[in-house]
């Protein structure tokens, strides 16, 4: 998995006011706004050293655009009955940033659900 890095030349992350500006005029600048931010700074290890920013949307099409806008590739799945997004690692001044979003899948329907569909609709599907 590629990772885009937007991160200054400064070595240091941003601080949590900083990036939260950053991504308060993300927001403004024509993306969705994050339904939930969340900051997770004490689970930083030798395979992840940077902190991260967790972006929670209702929508998967609003975790879509974010994705988009930092050109990084990502898919969706389907993770007990909700479709989830992933994408590939972004890194914005320091921070890793994961998108989160889901959606609930509609469940499939019955036999007789069908059925009686069909016969509504003459068969067509």
């Amino acid at each position: 998995m590629t990772t885009v890095d937007h991160t200054s030349t400064d070595d240091q992350p941003a601080t949590r006011r900083q990036i939260l500006a950053l991504l308060a005029l993300r927001a403004l600048a024509d993306l969705p706004t994050p339904q939930r931010v969340s900051f997770i700074e004490d689970q930083i290890t030798a395979f992840e050293p940077l902190p991260k920013v967790r972006l929670r949307f209702e929508r998967i099409a609003d975790g879509v655009a974010w994705a988009e806008h930092y050109k990084v590739k990502y898919r969706t799945y389907v993770q007990d009955g909700e479709t989830c997004l992933l994408e590939e690692r972004i890194v914005e001044s320091g921070w890793v940033l994961s998108l989160i979003a889901g959606e609930p899948v509609d469940p499939p329907l019955d036999e007789d659900t069908r059925a009686r569909l069909a016969a509504v609709t003459g068969g067509a599907s």
